[in-house]
């Protein structure tokens, strides 16, 4: 091949036929998804509304998408021979490289920056009794595979491209491309270290003041030493002697942590490749990606550092157990929850009796415990005024599924709706999404506000009727007064 200048044209052969498949594989899963669609056993003005959204805006995606690979694979053929004419003896060879492949490259960039960003909604799997947010996730997590899947096949092609096209891929690895990277291992810390200075948890709020504090360095023995959210996850767990007598247990799962989901200055595709690096090499299991499995229901390293933290802890199988979380945390405990073999009171290895789940800003819907008995509670903040609203609880859709178009009907998962506190001056907030997002607002010397964040809003509201019943629910078992703090341990997990 070394008589051939720029890409190996049996190379880009080889990819446009892996184009041509998926090309026809797309059109398979439209037709079976269309059919599912029609034929759904489902009435009303929801079905109907339902159906055309999928007719007119999600269905012609799939079309979309298949004419592009199609017709990308056809330039692909048709540049490969060009290649080989210009690269025979005595031919040309010459002129402007980006004039091979200079549409179709573009778009093929594009839609492949577009399919890794939002397309997933046309391809989620349609599945009934599955809610709609976990079909959406597992579409996710299965295209992220089928362009990893493309872009090995094409890798070799794509870094021959001449010129500057060439030079776009050439951050693309030599071994596996991941984008997203499904590691699930975990490995704990060396031992608990022991919290001091804490105290038992007297309302809702300090719930959520001891969970935000997962984020940063605490103060324990034997000291953590300087918190680096990329390299590992705090577990804190909490033993509590209830009022009567009995130990239970608060396991705060921290929210998303570590590498951001994309630098601000990230603008075009090829960054991504050291972005993507970024995101795969941390030891961080909650990255913005473990959010995709654990909303798809699948292994993930959050749940795996949870689970194996509260073995470490030495919790015993049985035990009544209260999750406390934010964001991403919220999820991850909800998924737990809805394990029959972690959520129940036999007293197996590996089961907990998980009485409750209190979280912010966390998508708790898709997920119906296990156990009846399990009382979920999330507090959302809302639009108020020209104040943004939270809408990382909206990812759940509320629970929503083919059989359940109005959403979740479990009665134990609840999601209390309350305004977003307004901007406290002494705590500024970088955004208006960050301000309804954040549980609590701090400030550089650690101090912290208690009239906005998720903290400020169960602060000021305590006596609103469904977090005063929460409260209710809690006191003498995990919080209140005649409760007594046991120890306060915090466990490092980091994925490996």
């Amino acid at each position: 091949m070394s008589g051939f200048l720029g890409m190996d044209p049996e190379q880009a052969r080889s990819h446009a036929d892996r184009l041509h498949t998926e090309s026809q594989r797309v059109e398979e899963l439209h037709a079976e998804i269309d059919a599912f669609v029609q034929g759904v056993d489902w009435v009303g003005p929801d079905r109907e509304g339902f159906v055309q959204e999928w007719g007119g805006r999600v269905g012609p995606q799939f079309s979309s998408l298949s004419e592009r690979l199609q017709g990308l694979g056809f330039d692909l053929e048709a540049e490969a021979d060009q290649q080989e004419i210009a690269s025979e003896p005595g031919g040309d060879g010459s002129g402007d490289p980006e004039s091979l492949l200079p549409e179709s490259v573009t778009d093929f960039l594009d839609r492949l920056e577009e399919g890794i960003r939002g397309l997933p909604e046309g391809i989620q799997r349609l599945i009934p009794d599955t809610p709609w947010a976990e079909m959406i996730a597992g579409g996710v997590v299965d295209l992220a595979e089928g362009a990893e899947s493309l872009l090995e096949g094409g890798r070799d092609v794509l870094k021959g491209l001449p010129g500057p096209l060439g030079d776009l891929f050439d951050g693309l690895p030599d071994g596996d491309i991941e984008i997203l990277d499904e590691r699930a291992e975990i490995e704990l810390g060396e031992e608990p270290r022991h919290v001091q200075d804490s105290e038992a948890p007297q309302n809702l709020a300090d719930l959520i003041l001891a969970n935000d504090e997962t984020r940063s360095e605490i103060r324990t023995e034997p000291p953590g030493g300087e918190y680096n959210a990329q390299d590992s996850a705090q577990i804190r767990i909490q033993t509590i002697q209830g009022a009567d007598g009995t130990e239970r247990y608060i396991v705060h799962v921290p929210p998303t942590q570590g590498a951001p989901l994309a630098p601000e200055d990230a603008s075009s595709l090829g960054e991504w490749p050291g972005i993507i690096d970024g995101w795969n090499q941390q030891g961080q299991p909650f990255g913005w990606a473990n959010n995709i499995y654990a909303m798809a229901g699948r292994e993930n390293a959050g749940a795996n550092a949870v689970t194996a933290a509260m073995e470490e802890a030495g919790i015993p199988p049985g035990s009544d157990v209260a999750f406390v979380s934010h964001s991403q945390g919220g999820l991850v405990a909800s998924q737990l929850a809805d394990d029959p073999a972690f959520n129940n009171s036999s007293g197996a290895d590996g089961s907990y009796n998980v009485t409750d789940i209190l979280s912010v800003g966390s998508p708790v819907q898709t997920y119906t415990p296990a156990q009846s008995s399990t009382d979920v509670m999330n507090v959302h903040h809302v639009q108020n005024g020209e104040t943004s609203g939270d809408f990382v609880p909206t990812l759940d859709l509320e629970g929503r599924s083919f059989r359940y178009p109005g959403g979740n009907p479990a009665e134990n998962v609840q999601d209390v709706p309350m305004l977003t506190p307004h901007e406290d001056p002494d705590y500024p907030q970088g955004s208006p999404d960050h301000n309804a997002h954040e549980s609590v607002h701090r400030g550089p010397d650690g101090s912290y506000s208690d009239t906005s964040g998720y903290y400020g809003t169960l602060t000021q509201h305590a006596d609103h009727p469904a977090l005063a019943d929460k409260a209710d629910r809690m006191d003498g078992q995990y919080l209140g007064e005649d409760v007594v703090l046991v120890d306060d341990v915090v466990i490092d997990a980091r994925r490996i």
